[in-house]
């Protein structure tokens, strides 16, 4: 632990400013050691958590004194601080003092001590201190920046002002911004700005969660970070750091760009937001997008012989990565079984590897061997034939169905190997015999467009080698037919209350065939919608009827049929025409002047209704005036009513219509009251008063009765038991309340900035008054003579108080020391000597009598006055002796 002291040293203050006394902490130790609180050598104590009228604490630790007086100087302070980490406590090495020194002469004020930005957390006590010197004691106003506005300040149960120092007993976020602390008095005026900055735990969000982009194609993530400003950003991409590269860029630290995608590109990108020791973070996924699957390696056409080893392999990408099958002749599927191994895997690289492998092939296994990969982006097909040395011989097939109006292929399974030929029958008729059918050299037969009744029958296929006996074999194709929906609608201008139906008739399609209907996508139940469905002609015909037509039958209508083979379905709109209705009525609404208000008034109906808002022009409710939207007023998409800064003349009734020409529409009339919060039109005046006059300080504030008003004096609120030459007195005034704090006899110390605060249920506003009560100045202080001269003497003292009045002149008189009667000093001839506004002050008397004459001249300087424009003050009495001609 490093060792370490606190040194003190006292503080020079004017009277009746603010004094603060520092607790110097060394800076090596500043980080964990902290001012706890303040000890007057009187044992009392000082805590941020003990509220007193008269001391505080800063959030540095630093001690204030408020209103400081003479008494003050009789005090000494130590400091109390407590190391974070050992808990170890210890108070400075020595007691410091405020030093109240008497102002000499008016001054401007100058703010010492100024903070210009301090960051916090949500929950914590926070000071803001503005402490200047001046005379007469200056008056502290705070202003919060809103946009280019100043407000005061809302002084609620956790925010108080204390002289100039704003304090919070819990900061929130909304008391994030910037401040502007006045400091003026008579002379002049100073001013601070600084800034609270209210952080938050960080919170990182990217978005888009998830982007698929096509290979080749860029993707963007925008990082979203909340909770205050951070130290930096990183991004990352599977936990490895990102850095710029010519496809990688960065157009601000939170943005991460990503030009001509690769596949490698594919996968977890984070962006990590700090913050001193905080950090978080947010991911999403880049996907490559689907790519179809292409073969890289495929097997070419192969003879061989009997029992002969044979390895057959595709080699396919895509993304997802593919899935490969194998069939033979396109119809039987392929799988491990002994003597055959199909075995799938997946490279490093991303390739799917597949082959088949055959440890000893026989004649049967001849044929032509499919490789299919596919994935969602698509499919691709290759085929090549396995020939084997053998007898020829055809693979029989069940019956092939097809689908009326499609096209169909089949490849005749045959296998042995040499053959000639491949040829397709019909009847005894070689194909083809029409256009729509086609024969291919490796065995494909193809009919495009299937018709029922024409292409269904017996087909053979005959594959032949030199004079042998040809492989024959003979196919049954039957096409079958899908469902077909005829077309159907709901009648037009159907308005609630009617009725409707609708028919359902399915053209074709093999039976059997099940008939059902949605609505909006959804399976239609007919007890939710007040509806009958009605079946015929086993299930081709059906009816939907809607006895009472509502709102809610508003929507599409799907009949959908289905058999085995496949699906048909038609859809409809069913509008239903509803005049308007509610969803959210209007209600009589109260605002606040100056601020935004809304009412709301939205409205539903089929078509959407089209809403209007009007203003009375007059009481009695007859004279509307149309409503246009405005920069003052503004008619929401919705059909609210927004209002974006209140003014007292907005107040009124307004009727909002609702009406979409089903019906006669809706309307409603509804008020908007105006409230207004205490204004003042004058918020500073400045007023000067002579001694023991009545001075009378009127308050005037305009808006919502009733009203309470509250006067401070230099910030202390004033208690007229307490001060009984003050008083109050209440008043109506047409638009508002009024006050007035009388002050019978003004006394120099009411020389102050009061403050007249005005509140009701809606606000609060404050004036502030400057008075001056201008007085005889002080009797000149310390009297000195210097400089006796044979024919001179000089004499200098302390500029007295003014009296809140420049003096314009000093008076001397003298007598002889044996006389009673008083001399004026106009026998001497008087010349002054810096008698202006500086400390001292000084009068030269010269012409004096010889020095024989001196000695029995001699006298006592008696009486030595200062005037002002408001007159002489009293006499000083002097001890000192002077000589001076008659």
């Amino acid at each position: 632990m490093q060792y370490y002291e606190i040194q003190l040293f006292d503080e020079f203050v004017l009277r009746g400013n603010m004094a603060v006394i520092h607790c110097p902490i060394p800076n090596y130790v500043s980080d964990y050691v902290k001012v706890t609180s303040w000890e007057r050598m009187d044992g009392f104590l000082i805590s941020p958590s003990i509220i007193s009228g008269k001391y505080g604490m800063l959030d540095n630790g630093d001690l204030y004194i408020k209103d400081t007086i003479e008494h003050d100087s009789t005090y000494n302070f130590r400091c109390h601080v407590e190391n974070s980490v050992t808990k170890e406590k210890r108070t400075s090495r020595n007691y410091a003092r405020v030093i109240v020194t008497e102002p000499h002469h008016s001054q401007a004020p100058r703010i010492t001590r100024r903070t210009n930005r301090i960051t916090v957390w949500p929950g914590e006590r926070v000071t803001l201190p503005c402490i200047a010197q001046g005379y007469p004691v200056p008056n502290y106003r705070w202003r919060k920046h809103f946009g280019d506005d100043l407000i005061l300040p809302g002084l609620g149960a956790t925010e108080r002002q204390e002289g100039g120092i704003l304090i919070f007993g819990e900061i929130t976020p909304s008391d994030a911004g910037k401040y502007t602390c006045y400091v003026s008095n008579t002379m002049g005026e100073d001013k601070m700005e600084t800034e609270i900055i209210v952080q938050e735990n960080v919170v990182a969000s990217i978005y888009p969660k998830t982007s698929r982009v096509d290979i080749g194609k860029n993707a963007t993530f925008n990082c979203t970070i909340s909770g205050g400003p951070v130290d930096s950003v990183v991004w990352k991409k599977d936990m490895r750091f990102v850095s710029s590269n010519p496809r990688i860029s960065f157009p601000t630290s939170t943005i991460l760009h990503l030009s001509t995608a690769l596949r490698q590109d594919a996968g977890m990108y984070q962006c990590f937001a700090h913050r001193e020791y905080l950090v978080n973070q947010a991911a999403a996924q880049l996907v490559i997008g689907d790519v179809a699957p292409k073969f890289k390696i495929t097997f070419p056409e192969k003879i061989i012989r009997s029992g002969s080893f044979i390895s057959l392999m595709c080699v396919a990408t895509g993304n997802p990565a593919p899935q490969i099958k194998w069939t033979m002749d396109g119809i039987w599927p392929l799988s491990t079984r002994p003597g055959v191994l199909v075995s799938t895997y997946l490279s490093n690289h991303g390739e799917v590897f597949s082959y088949v492998n055959i440890t000893s092939v026989d004649v049967t296994d001849s044929g032509v061997y499919m490789c299919d990969a596919y994935n969602d982006a698509g499919r691709t097909v290759h085929a090549r034939r396995l020939n084997v040395f053998g007898n020829l011989f055809i693979r029989p097939l069940n019956n092939l169905s097809a689908l009326s109006g499609e096209g169909f292929s089949v490849l005749c399974p045959f296998g042995g190997y040499p053959f000639d030929s491949i040829i397709w029958k019909r009847d005894g008729r070689q194909l083809p015999i029409n256009q729509r059918q086609r024969v291919f050299a490796n065995g494909t037969f193809h009919i495009t467009e299937m018709q029922p009744g024409v292409d269904d029958g017996l087909y053979s296929c005959e594959v032949t080698y030199g004079k042998g006996i040809p492989a024959s074999r003979t196919f049954s194709i039957v096409i079958r037919t899908e469902p077909h929906v005829a077309n159907f609608s709901f009648p037009a201008n159907l308005h609630e209350g009617m009725r409707t139906a609708v028919t359902c008739i399915v053209l074709a399609g093999d039976p059997p065939i099940t008939t059902r209907w949605l609505k909006d996508g959804l399976p239609l139940i007919e007890e939710d919608l007040d509806a009958s469905i009605i079946y015929a002609g086993n299930g081709f015909v059906s009816t939907l009827t809607i006895n009472v037509l509502a709102y809610k039958h508003n929507g599409n209508y799907t009949c959908l049929a289905t058999n085995d083979v496949g699906t048909g379905s038609f859809s409809t709109r069913l509008t239903v025409k509803v005049p308007p209705r509610w969803i959210l009525e209007p209600r009589d609404t109260s605002a606040i002047a100056g601020r935004s208000a809304r009412i709301d008034c939205q409205a539903d109906g089929v078509p959407q209704p089209h809403v209007r808002w009007k203003m009375s022009l007059n009481s009695q409710l007859q004279d509307f005036k149309t409503i246009v939207s405005s920069s003052h007023v503004h008619i929401l998409v919705n059909g609210s009513l927004n209002f974006r800064s209140v003014e007292t003349s907005d107040e009124g009734s307004y009727l909002c219509e609702a009406n979409n020409g089903v019906g006669a529409g809706l309307s409603t009339v509804v008020r908007l009251t105006v409230h207004s919060a205490p204004k003042f039109d004058s918020k500073f005046t400045i007023l000067t008063s002579r001694r023991g006059e009545k001075v009378t300080l009127t308050c005037d504030s305009y808006g919502d009765v009733p009203m309470t008003f509250t006067w401070r004096k230099n910030g202390i609120v004033i208690d007229p038991m307490i001060k009984p030459r003050y008083s109050q007195q209440s008043e109506n005034l047409r638009g508002g309340e009024g006050t007035k704090l009388v002050i019978e006899k003004a006394e120099r110390e009411d020389s102050a900035s009061f403050t007249c605060t005005a509140m009701n249920d809606f606000g609060e506003d404050s004036m502030n008054f400057q008075l001056t009560v201008q007085d005889v100045p002080d009797a000149p202080q310390n009297l000195e003579i210097h400089d006796v001269g044979s024919r001179s003497v000089r004499l200098t003292w302390n500029r007295p108080f003014d009296g809140n009045s420049p003096i314009k002149r000093y008076t001397t008189s003298w007598r002889r020391i044996d006389e009673k009667k008083l001399r004026s000093v106009d026998s001497c001839s008087l010349v002054f000597i810096n008698v202006g506004l500086e400390a001292t002050g000084g009068i030269l008397v010269t012409d004096l009598p010889s020095p024989e004459q001196l000695f029995d001249r001699s006298g006592d300087l008696d009486k030595f006055i200062a005037k002002s424009r408001m007159g002489y003050d009293q006499k000083i009495e002097v001890g000192m002796q002077l000589e001076c001609g008659n």
